[in-house]
């Protein structure tokens, strides 16, 4: 039966979120999908006073693990990820994702982190170059939110296994 194969997924991030639904419905995202691990990096205003608690709170009945840290930077330092792949919204002129090379490193037992957006207009130029830059294939316009990508990104990540 197809539900029953074992897929591996990375570990994923959101980056600069102030909205405290925007979080809550990424973390939710990520377990429904089957994420082992969520990291939120830069939560601000109301994300991090109520979003982060909230999110902590879907996590721990899930059985899962998440971590908060400030910036980029600390997810480099207490990850350590053999790849760190942000996510963007088209606004670097960034190549499209090929998710057979991410289900390679991940097959590998390499550490990947997919990170996220959390707001507008995306990550900067300094935290892209604490590694690499890729947009979604086929998304003509840059406005789908974090929670589109997560769900296309983590879908396709899981199909391309399924099929395999």
């Amino acid at each position: 039966m197809i539900a029953n194969k074992q897929v591996i997924l990375p570990i994923v991030g959101i980056h600069g979120v102030f909205s405290v639904q925007r979080l809550v419905d990424f973390v939710r995202t990520a377990i429904a999908m089957g994420c082992s691990t969520v990291v939120i990096s830069k939560a601000m205003g109301a994300a991090a006073q109520s979003g982060v608690p909230e999110a902590q709170k879907v996590v721990f009945k899930s059985g899962r693990n998440m971590i908060v840290v400030a910036d980029i930077p600390d997810v480099v330092e207490l990850l350590e990820p053999e790849k760190l792949i942000f996510i963007t919204r088209s606004e670097h002129n960034t190549p499209a994702i090929d998710f057979n090379d991410i289900l390679k490193l991940v097959k590998g037992q390499k550490s990947v982190i997919l990170m996220f957006p959390g707001s507008e207009p995306g990550f900067s130029l300094r935290e892209i170059e604490y590694g690499e830059a890729y947009s979604l294939p086929f998304v003509e316009r840059p406005g789908l939110s974090p929670i589109a990508m997560l769900a296309i990104c983590l879908f396709e990540l899981k199909r391309l296994q399924i099929l395999d």
